[in-house]
């Protein structure tokens, strides 16, 4: 009796010192930031691509999404020398398909007249009434390419802004975009800011809906969950909105975006998500404004859960960093390596930046997870039946 009272204190000593080794593990490898390295500068004087041709000489965001065969970059507030001709939002184009080494802008979307960037969604470029129309996220399908952008009032203190609204602009062409009259989320809602899910051939099935990550204005909100069949995108009375989980932990749908609750805490600014085919998991990159990184969290399912964040990027590296994108087309080894566009406020331009996965390999895996899953059952099965035999034990005495 007394060896079995041993081997159970051992075991659980066992159990115990391995769940806080694995709990020092995973908040080690959230805090320390993944190995990452930036790879060239993707617009202004002195980039990879010279883009003061199309008269670009600062320009941010550099959302990725494919197009017509074409990886395109949708870049927000563009300016020429000295800050002078103003565009809310460009575009440009890439056959590019290796960035280890950078990626080689092909070309731009031009006005016809001056063959110089134009630009796609006009903005009033006025004070308190609209400042600017800045992209958020981008779908595309067949000919059709969809923006989802916000109407902005005004800029205010770093990562809090006002808005109009957020609505969306389509182009059957890639050059002359239409605005959609008939969509618009309040700017007080939660759907101000728009990341479009995208997934792959080895991504689960979508049953033909498109998943958003969503925000509201600025970069310190909640973030939530929307949807809309495939061929309902302009047709805002289609989206349906995650208001909580059910007792399965599957999502409850409502038409009615107020009644919406979030699937990730506050603070997620600039959300970008795909799929990841080397972790098998959706993969999310925002900004934290709080803490000053750039983090990833990931899931199997939009819905979540959602793990904690792991660190990308953190200062002093890098300073006034933002707005990292990500697209399944920008990856090496299956996804292990991540390519992705990043903004810098002070040098008003955007980087190609690259990020290691392979140290969260063993943390989101299946394979390793069902690993340490059978692992624990075994541990616990042990643990039962050496309670059981003591039953016995007591019993017989």
């Amino acid at each position: 009796m007394r060896r079995r009272w041993l081997a159970l204190i051992l075991i659980s000593i066992i159990i115990i010192s391995g769940i806080g080794v694995i709990i020092f593990w995973n908040w080690f490898k959230r805090s320390t930031p993944l190995q990452h390295e930036m790879v060239c500068q993707l617009t202004g004087e002195g980039a990879l691509n010279d883009t003061t041709v199309v008269n670009v000489y600062g320009a941010d965001l550099g959302l990725m999404i494919e197009y017509q065969t074409r990886l395109h970059f949708i870049f927000g507030d563009t300016f020429g020398p000295d800050k002078w001709d103003w565009r809310s939002n460009t575009m440009a184009y890439t056959d590019d398909s290796d960035p280890s080494d950078g990626i080689l802008l092909t070309g731009w979307i031009t006005d016809t007249a001056t063959h110089l960037a134009k630009e796609l969604i006009h903005s009033q470029k006025i004070d308190e009434v609209e400042k600017t129309v800045i992209p958020t996220a981008a779908y595309s399908h067949d000919s059709c390419l969809y923006i989802f952008y916000m109407s902005v009032i005004q800029w205010g203190d770093a990562g809090d802004w006002t808005c109009n609204n957020a609505s969306i602009a389509y182009s059957f062409d890639g050059h002359t975009f239409i605005e959609a009259t008939n969509m618009s989320w309040p700017g007080s809602s939660h759907f101000i800011e728009w990341g479009y899910i995208k997934g792959d051939a080895t991504a689960p099935s979508t049953g033909g809906y498109l998943y958003f990550l969503t925000t509201g204005s600025g970069r310190y909100h909640d973030c939530y969950l929307a949807r809309v069949l495939e061929n309902q995108i302009l047709n805002q009375s289609g989206y349906q909105y995650c208001a909580g989980l059910d007792s399965s932990d599957l999502p409850i749908w409502s038409s009615n975006h107020a009644d919406a609750q979030p699937v990730i805490e506050a603070p997620t600014g600039e959300v970008s998500v795909m799929w990841n085919s080397y972790l098998e998991r959706y993969m999310m990159m925002n900004l934290d404004e709080v803490a000053k990184k750039i983090v990833i969290r990931m899931a199997q399912m939009p819905w979540g859960p959602w793990s904690q964040p792991h660190t990308v990027i953190t200062r002093p590296e890098y300073i006034g960093f933002y707005a990292p994108n990500i697209d399944p087309l920008m990856v090496e080894d299956n996804g292990r390596i991540v390519y992705f566009s990043m903004s810098l406020w002070a040098e008003y331009n955007v980087y190609l930046m690259r990020v290691d996965l392979t140290s969260l390999w063993g943390i989101y895996h299946p394979s390793c997870t069902m690993f340490l899953n059978s692992s624990v059952y075994w541990v616990r099965e042990i643990h039962i039946n050496l309670m059981g035999n003591l039953k016995v034990v007591m019993r017989d005495e």
